[in-house]
């Protein structure tokens, strides 16, 4: 199985939204997210399954993702990638197979809790637009794979490489 962990893109403060639930994307936040989807593209990643936060800011950059990767099946929202805990945010993993490539799109500070989790590495924080793969078997242990740096495009190996720092 392959794990796709995204946290949204950039959106507005929530004083412009009105409130932290409905902060959409800004300009640039959009930009990422484009650009993020294109750099999982090259990567060759096809997604089988999408679930996404219901806070606008995570469905308006799980869109842009999924367009950028050719998925077309409907995105599912999961509340507890808003929300938490880590093991209901986890929980959809138990229903899947393992050739499957499931994207997960949320916030902070639950994204880094999650790749921390599943990376037994420390993720200090997980920048707006970070796209981290794991693979394995849910049930002996998804592993870090590698990262989409949303602040330069590239390709990561490392936690640590991310810009995060």
């Amino acid at each position: 199985m392959k794990l796709l962990l995204l946290r949204h893109a950039e959106a507005v403060p929530a004083r412009v939204a009105g409130s932290d639930d409905h902060r959409w994307l800004t300009t640039s936040g959009r930009r990422c997210a484009r650009a993020v989807g294109a750099a999982l593209r090259a990567e060759g990643l096809t997604l089988t399954h999408a679930y996404s936060s219901p806070l606008v800011r995570a469905i308006q950059t799980s869109e842009l993702i999924v367009a950028a990767l050719g998925f077309t099946d409907a995105v599912v929202v999961h509340t507890p990638l808003a929300t938490g805990p880590t093991a209901a945010v986890l929980e959809p993993l138990t229903s899947h197979l393992d050739d499957d490539v499931i994207a997960f799109i949320g916030h902070e500070p639950i994204a880094s809790t999650v790749a921390g989790q599943l990376a037994g590495v420390r993720f200090p924080g997980y920048p707006t637009g970070t796209a981290c793969l794991f693979t394995g078997d849910p049930e002996a242990g998804l592993e870090f794979a590698w990262a989409i740096d949303p602040r330069t495009g590239a390709r990561v190996d490392s936690p640590r490489a991310l810009s995060l720092y």
